[in-house]
């Protein structure tokens, strides 16, 4: 079963801003192309490289099957998923069935493949030039 990690992601790279918070332990990010879904996935690699931050392991269509494979078995890991239509043989069913207690952050167009709560559908928004933060387009905010 997904845990919470974490239910903050905040940095700076200098030209740009995101401040994401997170209120589910799988949440996926949908949108439009060129929105910066992809920006967020690079700038956010290098930001936890630049701080050997060994918790977030991060997924794209350039890492091989037997590479996802292995990093998948890991435990307590916040996993960034980019491109996620297009990584085979990952959909619902593994990640509401995973027993490792790893948190996802999914990245794709074909929402209801990774998650049935709506709750936990999130959209890049840019509240200002070069700043961004998720919407939770159906969930009721206080």
């Amino acid at each position: 079963m997904a845990k919470m990690i974490r239910n903050k992601i905040e940095f700076n790279t200098g030209r740009y801003y995101f401040n994401f918070n997170l209120k589910s332990p799988i949440v996926v990010i949908t949108g439009d192309s060129s929105i910066g879904k992809t920006l967020f996935f690079d700038k956010y690699a290098v930001e936890c490289a630049a701080l050997n931050d060994d918790k977030v392991v991060f997924i794209n269509f350039l890492t091989q099957k037997s590479m996802i494979d292995a990093v998948m078995k890991l435990n307590d890991k916040i996993f960034v998923i980019d491109n996620a239509d297009i990584i085979p043989g990952y959909d619902i069913t593994f990640f509401n069935n995973k027993v490792n207690n790893n948190q996802y952050i999914i990245i794709g167009r074909s929402i209801f493949k990774y998650t049935r709560d709506t709750k936990s559908i999130a959209t890049l928004q840019e509240y200002d030039k070069s700043k961004f933060r998720l919407f939770y387009p159906y969930r009721k905010e206080v």
